[in-house]
């Protein structure tokens, strides 16, 4: 097995350093694509295999910071949200096409407070209604669907928990976590499938000035609360049984990793609880 990797020389191109003090908010891939969200609200989309060397695709998704990035199952799709309470979803007029020419708006949709995580429904490119599910500064997951004659609907599909800054998706299954802990629906129905409370992160030690190599240093070090932590969702493999469907979910907050298998053979009108 050899692994490839192809480093990006900071600063990126040219046209992304021209705004002062401009940093990188966000990063997804695509196959050999890459997609960058910036806190001035531009959408960079860079050669994955080129690198540096080509100057990439760069569009004004936002009027203010770009929260999140996602990337449809296709690579035809990505929708990007930010602070300026807008989700914007672009697309690709073919598969074949990558550059700024082959780019062009499919839709967006207006909140009432910051928006910090999107995903877009995997099958989005394949799909005569498309969806996207997106949660922010509310506390409110909302579940957005454009039809076929171009109209759109939102529900809201959980509130009063918290702000939403993590989503994940796969297959029918999409994960979210608030600041009570993470929770699962099934994306057809959004009927509740799990959830996860919060891990306790209390005792987690960090140490700001910590250098490599300097294990045994302990003056400095101080705990952080759980809440200075982000959560991290990624669905793992799918295994279908006789049975039903089970996709893996792995977990990351803190000093906690948590493994979660999510099985769905029967419609339920309650909600299990895992215990961490």
């Amino acid at each position: 097995m050899s692994v490839q990797y192809l480093r990006y020389a900071l600063p990126l191109p040219n046209r992304l350093t021209s705004h002062d003090g401009e940093t990188v908010t966000v990063v997804a891939a695509y196959d050999h694509h890459v997609a960058l969200g910036t806190d001035h609200g531009y959408l960079w989309i860079l050669d994955g295999v080129a690198g540096s060397g080509r100057s990439g695709v760069q569009m004004r998704a936002h009027a203010d910071a770009v929260r999140d990035v996602s990337w449809d199952a296709a690579g035809l799709h990505l929708a990007t949200c930010g602070d300026d309470e807008v989700v914007s979803v672009v697309g690709r007029k073919s598969a074949e096409g990558w550059s700024a020419e082959d780019w062009d708006s499919v839709e967006e949709a207006a909140y009432s407070s910051a928006v910090f995580a999107v995903r877009l429904d995997p099958r989005y490119a394949q799909r005569r209604e498309r969806y996207f599910v997106a949660g922010g500064a509310n506390g409110e997951l909302v579940k957005h669907c454009r039809g076929w004659f171009g109209t759109t609907k939102d529900v809201v599909v959980d509130d009063g928990d918290g702000a939403i800054d993590t989503i994940a998706w796969a297959g029918p299954w999409v994960a979210w976590a608030n600041s009570r802990g993470v929770k699962i629906m099934h994306a057809d129905t959004s009927s509740p499938v799990s959830f996860v409370p919060k891990p306790s992160c209390e005792g987690l030690v960090v140490d700001d000035d910590h250098e490599e190599g300097d294990n045994d240093r302990v003056v400095g070090r101080k705990k952080k609360s759980s809440s200075s932590f982000k959560c991290h969702l990624f669905w793992d493999k799918t295994e279908v049984t006789a049975s039903g469907e089970e996709r893996t979910l792995l977990l990351g907050w803190g000093d906690v990793v948590m493994r979660i298998d999510v099985k769905l053979d029967q419609p339920s009108t309650t909600v299990p609880t895992v215990e961490g």
